[in-house]
């Protein structure tokens, strides 16, 4: 019945109300009896004071204002004391119009430099470009090259671990068309690693490798290595085709970019390591 009115304080607002309640039940009141009210003809009428007599002639009362209804009372009172908040401004199609190629730009460029910094500081992706992880990592001629995705952050946490499949850059002076090698660690700092009996030890223990390559039956005998301080033993899953620590020793900790944990091509072969 009555629009809602938007007010700035509770003193205006108890006051406003009290006003507009008056004036609607006062014009409640007169509808109510007008139908009542005798009609305005003169009369005679005598009042009795003392012992005198007091003639009066009855004069017709002034006809009356029509009231006012609740939607008009409330729009008597001025806007700033109704405390109404004025409309916003109508905005220019101009800026309407530039306003979503603003926004798509900033977009964009917020997409990049996200991409660009998980790119650099936490996860990129690599391709296998060598059978040297088979059949962990496919990267064989002729077939679908693995693609994985390379968590750079993990080590900046804690230490690497054996059997982490990491990603490191090319040892100095190996000869190798690839600027970055993917290989598992085997051997941690300060320990001592060798190969015989188609297994490999680590000192007098020998290790429980399930992902080395079938095909290849074992690892070859190789003479014990000490892994020197800072440094890890890294050797490729395809024992029998595999360029790694054996021959280029072990890699510094420094050159390592970061470890391999899901593969993501092609898609029959999604799944973490």
């Amino acid at each position: 019945m009555v629009s809602r009115i938007s007010v700035r304080t509770v003193n205006e607002s108890d006051d406003l109300r009290s006003r507009i309640e008056a004036q609607i039940a006062a014009n409640r009141h007169r509808r109510r009896h007008t139908h009542a009210q005798r009609p305005a003809t003169p009369r005679d009428d005598t009042v009795q004071l003392s012992d005198d007599t007091v003639q009066l002639s009855a004069v017709a009362p002034p006809p009356r204002p029509s009231p006012m209804d609740e939607t008009q009372i409330i729009e008597a009172i001025p806007p700033d004391e109704r405390g109404e908040i004025p409309p916003p401004p109508r905005r220019r199609r101009r800026r309407r119009q530039f306003a979503f190629p603003i926004r798509l730009l900033v977009l964009l460029a917020v997409t990049a430099l996200l991409a660009v910094g998980l790119r650099a500081f936490v996860v990129e992706p690599f391709w296998i470009p060598s059978e040297s992880m088979e059949p962990t990592l496919h990267g064989c001629s002729g077939c679908d090259n693995d693609r994985l995705l390379v968590d750079r952050l993990s080590y900046h946490l804690h230490a690497v671990h054996r059997g982490d499949v990491v990603v490191f850059h090319r040892p100095p002076g190996l000869e190798a068309a690839e600027k970055v090698l993917i290989k598992r660690v085997i051997g941690l700092p300060g320990e001592t690693v060798s190969g015989h009996d188609g297994k490999v030890w680590i000192g007098s223990r020998p290790l429980e490798e399930s992902y080395v390559n079938r095909a290849c039956h074992g690892t070859a005998d190789f003479s014990p290595v000490t892994v020197p301080s800072g440094r890890y033993f890294v050797m490729g899953d395809n024992r029998c085709d595999s360029t790694d620590s054996r021959f280029f020793g072990a890699i510094p900790g420094s050159s390592i970019i970061g470890r391999a944990f899901l593969i993501i091509w092609p898609l029959s072969r999604v799944h973490w390591l």
